[in-house]
């Protein structure tokens, strides 16, 4: 026995004394480099970033086993597996995630949905991780094989404080060399002031994307702390839309008339004022604000607030037009659309939606921004009127906030009925707290009311559900009521409710002209099509389709066509539906906007016109209040008044934006003028600043509940968290 302790201990010294010995220190950077590598190949993401990612990556990793080895040797080699598993297990949960969205989520996106999604989408959860095991079992390769053989292999040894001092100074030069180079160069944007997970993750990688959340949630985001002083535009610079070709909008009325029965207006140019001048409406004059007291809140002490109050304080507001208080009085049905995009719209196929499309106010430059997250982002922007930067997390900030300009509450402070409906599970991003903050009191979904309406019907389509709560408000008027549809949802699939139903009719509409997917995704949204139809139906047998407008907005754009094992797509289908590819974000998120009311169609049909400027789900809100009547103040919301003469100007959450003069792509960090002669970079950078700006106070308002220091609070369920005082005095 004695002969063996001995040679063990002889073996011991001689790895002790081996070059060997200092192999642990490889182990965890060498990880972490492998992980970073092999996160961008399963996403197939640009290798620009890597080095920076890189030099991040091993920074970590020498940090990681530094910590470990403050322990002894049996200590400090499971804190090593656990560290090295929880990598790869961060890493394989990423690739997942993106792999079924195309987009890095957060992990406070993932915390707010992944219950709800997991219990709603279980088979596509499955599917997702079965589809994404081998690149699973890639990641955690090194952490298994570490498990095995860390003990036969790896010497552990204990570091003295000298050498733990020069360890940590090296990795703190380094650590501040990369975030000085971030600082400075291109990689500013997305480090700093248009930081997103997403692209985070793609520059720098998963484990430093993740800090820089952490820490920006805890210590506020550089990005959004500075309003700066706006230069306004150069007198006689053209801020009016490009004017709509007429002879092309005469057609497509005619085609619409055909399908609705009714007489379309003649085609407006883009400015949104009619041709007709036979409506005899008086034009408002004036700005869309109100009489605000910043001085009372100038002076608060928190300068956020005081940052807020300098900079709206300070700018003009848009102006009244033509359109204000045309829809004044009327009941508003505002419908989310899951998945919605213009490539559904057919004459056949979806008749009703065309008719709304070329019977109403017709979009045809619209954005659905993906804003970093899913179906809560886009209803955020759609409700709000403000960016949703935080994705996922931002709707639950607003569930105690004073929502004061979404449509909801401007409608119920004017003692509107007030209901909101989902044929969706009903604590979906707890919308069961959040949406009745938006403005409606009654919340009915899947779970809170809406299967005892539905009764025995084995599927939740739109028409079911349109069917089934439409009764329930179609006396009450004025009513004011928001819908979250459904059926639009991926995954699209040739065995499902839809496609067995709804197959026939894409076929005689498109032919053989799209893939087996794409009729697919057709056949989800024909109930959506069917939903408004009887919608409409039924308004005018009970005489109130003229005083009713019905708005239909995407919440994003339809990723269940992208290459997933989650939507059981192989192949990207989306460049089939959009007719271009989507590598840029316009081209990504261009989508459909319906704004549309009986009147149109009738004593008000001079007033339809066709929008040519750039619109995106953020001046919905603002649109809508100055078509309402509302009184509203614009200097307080991100979005534009459609039809005042404001910049047409569209933008997304990494700073990229489009107007009517060029495109600029953060990704590229490049500015594309319509007319490459005309690269005005005196314009680039004004309108850079703007879009800072409106990022900024999206997310300062939200943050801060700045309308809550405005106007106190504003509804039943802030009343009940929050006393009266609460805002006054805090």
């Amino acid at each position: 026995m004695k002969s063996v302790n001995a040679k063990t201990k002889q073996n011991r010294r001689r790895r002790s004394n081996s070059p060997g010995k200092y192999a642990i220190f490889l182990f965890l950077p060498l990880l972490m480099l492998y992980l970073g590598l092999f996160t961008r190949i399963f996403a197939s993401v640009k290798f620009s970033g890597f080095i920076m990612a890189a030099c991040f990556d091993i920074t970590a990793g020498v940090v990681f086993t530094f910590v470990a080895l403050l322990f002894n040797k049996t200590i400090a080699r499971y804190v090593i597996g656990v560290i090295a598993s929880l990598l790869s297990f961060w890493h394989a949960f990423n690739v997942v995630i993106q792999n079924s969205f195309q987009v890095y989520l957060p992990p406070g996106n993932v915390a707010a949905g992944a219950g709800n999604a997991a219990a709603e989408f279980g088979s596509s959860v499955f599917s997702a991780v079965i589809g994404s095991l081998l690149r699973i079992l890639v990641l955690f390769l090194p952490s298994v094989l570490y498990w095995i053989f860390a003990k036969k292999i790896f010497v552990f040894p204990y570091l003295k404080k000298i050498h733990r001092g020069k360890l940590l100074d090296i990795c703190l030069l380094v650590f501040a060399f990369c975030v000085v180079l971030c600082n400075v160069t291109s990689l500013r944007a997305s480090y700093r002031t248009n930081y997103t997970y997403d692209s985070a993750v793609r520059h720098f990688g998963v484990l430093t994307a993740t800090r820089l959340d952490i820490q920006y949630k805890l210590f506020g985001s550089p990005a959004r702390k500075t309003l700066e002083k706006e230069e306004e535009a150069p007198a006689g610079e053209d801020m009016k839309t490009v004017e709509a070709d007429t002879d092309e909008a005469e057609a497509l009325t005619a085609e619409a008339d055909d399908v609705s029965g009714t007489d379309q207006a003649d085609a407006a140019d883009g400015t949104g004022t009619a041709l007709s001048e036979e409506s005899g409406r008086k034009t408002e004059t004036g700005l869309n604000i109100m009489d605000i007291d910043f001085d009372a809140v100038a002076n608060t002490g928190n300068p956020n607030i005081n940052q807020i109050t300098e900079y709206v304080s300070g700018l003009n507001g848009t102006n009244k037009n033509s359109y204000t208080g045309l829809f004044k009085g009327k009941n508003l049905i505002l419908v989310c659309a899951e998945a919605f995009d213009t490539g559904v719209i057919d004459p056949v196929m979806t008749p009703t939606l065309y008719r709304m499309k070329y019977n109403g106010i017709n979009f045809t430059d619209f954005y659905q921004p993906f804003w970093g997250g899913s179906t809560s982002t886009g209803e955020v922007s759609f409700l709000l009127g403000l960016a949703p930067l935080d994705g996922m997390e931002t709707v639950v900030e607003t569930e105690h906030h004073n929502n004061y300009f979404t449509p909801g509450n401007q409608l119920q402070r004017q003692d509107y009925y007030n209901a909101a409906f989902h044929n969706g599970d009903c604590n979906y991003y707890e919308r069961m707290y959040t949406h009745p903050n938006l403005g409606y009191h009654d919340w009915i979904a899947d779970g809170d009311g809406l299967e005892e309406l539905i009764g025995n019907s084995f599927i939740y389509s739109d028409i079911t559900l349109f069917e089934s709560t439409l009764p329930l408000y179609l006396e009450k008027t004025p009513f004011s009521v928001y819908y979250m549809s459904f059926s639009g949802h991926a995954p699209y699939v040739g065995d499902d409710y839809y496609a067995v139903y709804n197959l026939d009719l894409v076929e005689e509409a498109v032919g053989d002209r799209y893939s087996d997917k794409l009729k697919y995704y057709f056949a989800h949204n024909v109930e959506l099509d069917q939903a408004m139809g009887y919608v409409i139906d039924t308004l005018e047998e009970a005489g109130i389709a003229d005083d009713t407008v019905i708005v239909v907005c995407p919440d994003h754009f339809p990723y269940g066509l992208l290459p997933s094992e989650a939507w059981e797509n192989e192949i990207d289908y989306l460049p089939e539906l959009l007719g271009h590819d989507h590598y840029q974000d316009w081209e990504q998120d261009e989508s459909e906007l319906l704004i549309w009311c009986g009147s149109l169609e009738h004593e008000d049909r001079d007033m339809a016109c066709t929008i040519t400027a750039p619109v995106f789900s953020l001046d919905i809100v603002p649109t809508l209040s100055n078509l309402f009547g509302f009184e509203y103040d614009s200097r307080l919301l991100a979005g534009r008044d459609v039809f005042s003469d404001a910049e047409a100007i569209v933008f997304w959450q990494n700073g990229s934006w489009v107007t009517e003069k060029g495109k600029y792509s953060c990704v590229d960090n490049a500015y594309y003028p319509n007319d490459p002669e005309d690269d005005d970079r005196v314009y680039f950078h004004r309108i850079d600043r703007i879009v800072q700006n409106r990022l900024n106070l999206s997310d300062l308002i939200i943050k801060n509940d700045y309308y809550a220091w405005l106007f106190g609070s504003d509804m039943d369920y802030g009343r009940q968290i929050y006393p009266q005082t609460f805002y006054l005095n805090r």
